[in-house]
């Protein structure tokens, strides 16, 4: 007998270095389109060498605009013969304004194709993308892959900026009325191009942005939509802390794509390059460049635990799965067992005061007693050190003092835990 686990290995590949579009949003910004498409070798080797056996296999192309690569259709068509279970690309949808491209591809057995939308109308996503027709062309072949092929899913990223936000919901509608329920709901971040349009799209007022993500994450409570929140501020998240993204995911931005460079700048014992009191503001990695300053005004001063006092620490992790293991489903009971746990301590590690009335200590990666490498500290922080608050603790009177809490715990329990002391 066959022993098959019911998981999913995603494997991810990028096949070129080229985009047909010129959104101004874009991240990558001048590094866009140099270096061509990757070696048709490299891209089948690892497409055969991601493969793993005994579970389940999707394959995901993407990177820049996949679909530009002139052998997209033969990497498609390869898939089926390493046995993946299913394909996906990303796109921007321009390539597919071509009928015959599209069908091609659709028949080689592509089964998942996710494109941009950033407007309700054509003024905002070809303002956005700077492509004209592109708002036509999509909702376009959307009907025609829907009347055409309707078992291919489709499902829609949204990228918003000051220039949409109070609109975004409205894109979800339109996207709804297309029969497409599926959206990864991403916060403009202040790299590449983006920041080239600071100006014109990052928010000046954070509250007012605010509203209007209240707004997108309403649309979740049509039970036929599946919502991702990517790179969002926890700030936008309040009340809505189930899109938080899980830690593992922002892990693979601060190593996997540019680790050689930030671990150069740790060994160094430098900001980032892109730090600046400005910028900084509208990033939501801004918590990892906050420990990382600790860790350099701090790194030859390590904490001591007093021997003679006792003290209870909360147990964090950065799978979220860790964290439903180890403490009870509700709100309440979290609170009463950790109450309960330190009851006869004399102070406790990383909780807010106003959780448990107790001396408080917040640990940094100093404390951490690992080997000082960068893969240490992003362990150190994703399992510990990745601590957030409330809006509503700027009123805490302690709040200059309290370290917050670790993001898992908040996604579980919710920002409503936390009560201010005035």
């Amino acid at each position: 007998m066959w022993l098959i686990v019911y998981d999913e290995n995603r494997v991810w590949v990028r096949i070129t270095n080229y985009c047909n579009s010129n959104c101004v949003f874009c991240l990558d910004g001048e590094a866009k389109n140099r270096g061509g498409t990757i070696e048709k070798e490299m891209v089948m080797q690892k497409i055969k060498s991601e493969y793993k056996k005994w579970i389940k296999n999707k394959l995901i192309l993407s990177w820049w605009e996949a679909s530009s690569n002139e052998y997209f259709l033969d990497y498609i068509k390869y898939w089926k013969e390493v046995w993946y279970e299913r394909i996906q690309t990303i796109t921007n949808w321009i390539k597919w304004w071509d009928l015959d491209f599209c069908t091609q591809a659709i028949q080689s057995w592509l089964d998942e194709i996710t494109f941009s939308l950033h407007g309700h109308n054509a003024s905002t996503h070809d303002g956005l993308t700077k492509i004209k027709w592109s708002f036509k062309n999509i909702i376009k072949w959307i009907f025609f892959i829907r009347n055409k092929y309707p078992k291919v899913i489709i499902n829609s990223d949204i990228v918003v900026n000051k220039v949409n936000v109070e609109d975004a919901y409205k894109t979800i509608q339109l996207l709804k009325k297309l029969w497409v329920f599926e959206y990864d709901v991403l916060q403009i971040i202040p790299f590449g191009r983006a920041w080239d349009f600071k100006d014109e799209l990052m928010f000046d007022d954070f509250e007012e942005a605010k509203k209007w993500f209240q707004q997108i994450w309403k649309e979740w409570e049509d039970q036929r939509v599946h919502m991702r929140a990517n790179r969002v501020s926890t700030d936008f998240l309040e009340w809505h802390e189930k899109f938080i993204q899980n830690p593992e995911k922002i892990e693979d931005e601060v190593y996997n794509e540019s680790g050689k460079q930030n671990e150069k700048y740790f060994d160094d014992r430098q900001n980032f390059y892109c730090k600046s009191e400005d910028r900084c503001k509208h990033c939501y990695l801004q918590t990892f460049c906050k420990e990382l300053e600790v860790f350099y005004q701090k790194e030859n001063k390590r904490f001591r635990l007093p021997e003679v006092e006792s003290f209870y620490k909360i147990e964090t992790n950065k799978s979220i799965a860790k964290c439903d293991a180890i403490y009870p489903e509700s709100r309440t009971d979290f609170v009463k067992h950790i109450k309960t746990q330190s009851k006869n301590k004399d102070f406790v590690v990383n909780i807010p005061y106003c959780l448990v009335n107790k001396n408080n200590y917040f640990t940094d990666f100093v404390d951490s007693e690992k080997e000082i490498n960068y893969k240490n500290f992003i362990d150190w922080f994703m399992d510990e050190g990745f601590r957030v608050k409330s809006t509503k603790c700027k009123m805490c009177a302690l709040n200059s003092k309290c370290g917050w809490i670790h993001i898992n715990i908040i996604k579980k329990y919710w920002f409503k835990m936390l009560k201010p002391i005035i």
